[in-house]
């Protein structure tokens, strides 16, 4: 895991960063008002294009993969699964096309990551393209009809990403990302803050494998500290509440999946029982 230090997000310089303080409790996919009159694919794909190209769209389900396919009803036909959505809910078209039997979209992932020295959220592109093909139903000859397919692809503006996201990113999406709070475990060190009461034994960390870095954050050259609230059980397992300072890019979903099914504590004891403990733990990255 290397040494936990605090350290700031290391993008590669030749991604185009965006700012997205702002952006991301918004980002979703919006129903543009675009003018019906004409049904031909050719106009219809202007008009997409004219709203679309270029934009940041959120992927429903948070798919992951280099080409997605649906029906006209947007039930993935092939593709990803569901993953981390900091690498797999953004989405920016490039290029519209529609055939008499498609819909089809290319553009490049957009991924999310916390810049800690700056306290803010940022989106960059990935190099890599992605594709989204959708289905179209007979009845989906006009622009209403491929709204419709698109909307059950794409985040509509009435659905904020906190619903839509794991549990343990709730609480932090909601508090706008503020991470001021305190690290009180760090796991090269294995130590927890000192319990108040004497008549607690302090939980220890017995094994912790090191979480492995998402190919998306080799890539851009991403490192530094995750920060999670757990819950120790009397069995020595932890369960992660919820994430207290994020790095995004899918580390954060990485560093918790080691935490629950690989990690083991010694339990807390009070009187010589097992009891349950809450603490904060420190997950680092840093590339070698």
């Amino acid at each position: 895991m290397g040494d936990c230090q605090r350290s700031a997000l290391k993008p590669n310089s030749k991604r185009r960063l965006f700012s997205a303080a702002a952006i991301l409790l918004m980002l979703a996919f919006r129903i543009p008002m675009l003018d019906a009159q004409t049904n031909s694919n050719r106009d219809i794909q202007k008009q997409l294009e004219a709203k679309f190209k270029n934009t940041t769209l959120a992927i429903r389900h948070f798919f992951s993969g280099g080409t997605l396919k649906y029906d006209a009803d947007g039930t993935l036909i092939s593709g990803g699964k569901p993953g981390p959505w900091t690498i797999n809910a953004y989405f920016e078209p490039q290029k519209i096309r529609l055939s008499n039997k498609n819909i089809i979209i290319s553009g490049k992932r957009i991924y999310w990551s916390y810049n800690d020295s700056k306290k803010t959220p940022f989106l960059f592109r990935d190099s890599g393209n992605t594709t989204i093909e959708i289905s179209r139903s007979p009845e989906q000859k006009d622009l209403p009809g491929i709204l419709a397919s698109l909307q059950a692809v794409f985040l509509k503006n009435d659905e904020p990403l906190a619903d839509l996201v794991p549990s343990y990113w709730k609480q932090i999406i909601q508090a706008d990302f503020k991470t001021d709070v305190p690290v009180v475990l760090n796991a090269k060190q294995a130590r927890l803050e000192r319990p108040a009461r004497r008549d607690i034994t302090f939980p220890q960390i017995k094994y912790a494998p090191t979480p492995q870095y998402t190919e998306e954050a080799r890539r851009a050259r991403v490192e530094g500290i995750v920060v999670l609230d757990i819950t120790i059980d009397e069995d020595g397992n932890a369960k992660v509440t919820d994430i207290v300072k994020p790095l995004g890019v899918g580390l954060d979903d990485t560093a918790i999946g080691t935490i629950e099914e690989a990690w083991k504590f010694s339990p807390a004891m009070l009187d010589g029982v097992p009891i349950p403990y809450i603490a904060n733990v420190e997950v680092g990255f840093k590339l070698r």
